[in-house]
């Protein structure tokens, strides 16, 4: 089953870092993003989001946070590029007003960005490492309320197989 995966930019700093959120090396960011790209998965960006994403690889930059042999930023855009693939660009206006979220305690500015994108393609995938956000997309019922699922890095990494 071909996903459409929302990647949270935490997952993508992770996945630069080659780390885990409690600052330790892994690399399970990474080889979502590696698997999702390899096997035809979809991304859901938006410009807003892919402004966020730019920020971020910017700031580990200038902090000189060691890149290994690979770019995040240059795999995602072999993602939108790739015509076989149904990656969807979302104008920042089409991205579904996601009522509840504002105020919803676990679900800080910067994230709301990443969930209206999720909630604007039904079945779509929010792939974070933010536990606060998970518990609160959940438990308030949001994310079956507009069809999205949200998984952790070592879910996507799973989800990201190829289709059997």
């Amino acid at each position: 089953m071909k996903r459409y995966f929302v990647v949270d930019e935490g997952v993508l700093i992770l996945a630069q870092k080659g780390e885990n959120p409690h600052g330790e090396p892994d690399a399970t960011c990474l080889e979502f993003v590696r698997r999702a790209e390899s096997n035809c998965h979809s991304v859901l960006i938006s410009p807003a989001v892919f402004a966020r994403y730019s920020r971020q690889i910017d700031a580990l930059r200038s902090q000189r946070v060691p890149f290994g042999p690979f770019s995040v930023m240059k795999l995602l855009a072999q993602f939108l590029a790739n015509s076989v693939k149904d990656c969807r660009i979302i104008a920042d206006d089409d991205c579904v007003e996601v009522e509840g979220l504002v105020g919803l305690a676990g679900v800080d500015d910067g994230d709301r960005e990443f969930v209206r994108l999720a909630a604007s393609v039904e079945g779509a995938v929010l792939a974070t490492a933010d536990t606060p956000l998970i518990n609160a997309l959940t438990t308030s019922g949001i994310d079956a309320r507009y069809r999205l699922v949200v998984m952790t890095p070592h879910q996507t990494v799973d989800a990201a197989v190829a289709d059997p």
